[in-house]
């Protein structure tokens, strides 16, 4: 599938649901068919905006769409906020930051006892338009707002979607599962 220059939603959607679809019949991993998709989506657009909703204690996840091959969200991030260190439950991950920077720090686990320090690897900046991509085998990873005074807002795509995930909050190999929410879904709050 050849790549247009610029995606509207809808389109970015379309691509996903064909290209990732595709890569779960087939069996075979394409990083690089979804991360030029994530890339040529046009956030000048503001379609994206109906999705953000923030929260002052925590970091949301607004799901735009999803199918048996992928779940795709916007996440918003309000000043300072951060995740926990976490791993992709077997899932691929491509972030797109639309709006804001965020600030990745990689992680890996030094050998199989729970209880071992996590190893640090890297932090990185990532700024608006910028796409990344991370999956467990190359490591588990924090993300966090790098602006104390402006919110960041990040689109994701993990493939295939999941429901349920591993939080290491003691910086040690001892991951906590933990089950992954929406704050609202297709644009409209959900009821909790």
């Amino acid at each position: 599938m050849e790549t247009p220059k610029t995606l509207s939603l809808k389109e970015l959607v379309a691509g996903l649901t064909e290209e990732l679809g595709k890569q779960k019949d087939s069996g075979v991993r394409d990083v690089e068919g979804a991360s030029k998709l994530m890339t040529a989506f046009d956030a000048s657009l503001g379609e994206w905006q109906r999705f953000v909703f923030l929260d002052p204690c925590k970091y949301t996840r607004n799901l735009i769409a999803d199918d048996r091959a992928y779940t795709l969200m916007l996440l918003c991030w309000d000043k300072g906020q951060k995740s926990c260190i976490h791993d992709h439950a077997g899932s691929e991950c491509w972030l797109r930051v639309v709006s804001g920077a965020a600030f990745e720090e990689l992680f890996e686990k030094e050998s199989d006892e729970e209880d071992a320090p996590l190893k640090f690897k890297f932090a990185k900046k990532h700024e608006a338009g910028a796409v990344c991509f991370i999956n467990d085998s190359i490591g588990l990873h924090r993300i966090s707002n790098a602006s104390d005074s402006e919110p960041l807002i990040t689109l994701h795509c993990y493939s295939p979607p999941f429901d349920e995930c591993h939080a290491f909050v003691d910086g040690t190999g001892k991951g906590l599962a933990c089950r992954v929410t929406f704050y609202s879904e297709y644009g409209s709050l959900v009821k909790h």
